[in-house]
Parts: structure tokens; sequence; C-alpha cells
């Protein structure tokens, strides 16, 4: 019996190793597969985001860019010492409807936009926060005036607080 013992070690020896150099020689070919799928994947993804771009810039149109009159108006101060605004802007138009809005609307958002400008300090024009502020003001008036039609943006050609 003894003699049996040492024979089936041996035997379950010789199937393992066969086994354990299958999975060695099975490594290569499963990380090359593997590596395969993910430039594949890779690729995919950089020329579907290209094509999304290039569509996305033939879709978009060179912004319609509306010029309004200079406004200066006194600001409202504590002191009875004179504060004067001069602000010149532009209107970023989302399309031609949007621009013939404003062109019909342009005294009353003159009107809207000079009401507002008298109420303000100078303090709350002061820094990037306080042009925001403004900026972010303006555009509520504007679209509130041409509603439904949308202005982008009021763009802030100059500003001079005297």
């Amino acid at each position: 019996m003894a003699g049996d013992i040492p024979h089936d070690l041996e035997f379950v020896e010789s199937a393992r190793a066969p086994a354990g150099q299958l999975r060695a020689k099975l490594v290569v070919p499963v990380s090359i597969a593997l590596l395969a799928i993910a430039v594949g994947v890779a690729f995919v993804a950089v020329s579907a985001r290209e094509r999304r771009i290039a569509t996305n810039a033939t879709a978009v149109s060179a912004p319609l860019l509306l010029d309004l009159p200079a406004i200066a108006v006194n600001l409202s101060t504590a002191d009875q010492r004179p504060r004067t605004l001069k602000l010149s802007l532009s209107l970023e138009a989302a399309d031609s409807a949007a621009a013939g809005a404003v062109q019909a609307a342009l005294p009353y958002l003159l009107d809207s936009f000079q009401t507002h400008l008298r109420e303000l300090r100078a303090a709350e024009l002061e820094g990037s926060a306080g042009m925001f502020r403004l900026r972010e003001e303006l555009l509520k008036r504007v679209n509130l005036a041409i509603a439904p039609a949308r202005v982008r943006a009021v763009l802030v050609r100059d500003i001079i607080l005297q």
C-alpha cells in the first residue's frame, strides 16, 4: 500500500503541471485581445467626438451683435456728490427674430435700463461681481421686454464711472 501512495501523488502532480502551463500560455493572447478591444473602443470614441464637434461647428452661426446707443445717467449718491455712469452695450441676439424684437422694443429697453441704472450706487458697480450682476440684471430686463424672443448675452463695450 505504501507503494500506491507515491504513485498516486506522481499522477496528481503530473496532471497539474500541464494546467499551469496552459494558463501561462493563455495570458499573452488574452492580454493582446483585451488590448485590441480597448484600442478599438478608444478609436470609436475619439472619432465620434470629432464628428460631433464638426457637426456643432457647422450648426453654430456667427452671433448677431446689436449695438445700443450710449447711455449716460447720474447714479444715486448719499452725499449729494454727483456720480455719472456712461455705458455702451451690445446685445447678442439668439436669431434674427430676436434682433427684430430688440429693434422694435429699443425705446422701452433704454427706458428700463436708465430707470435701473439711476438707482445704482457706485459701490454696486465695483469689481467683477458688480459687473456680473449688472449684466445679468440688464439681460433679464431685455428678455422680459422682448419675450418670447431671447437675447443670449449683454456685452459691455465701454463703461466710465466718474
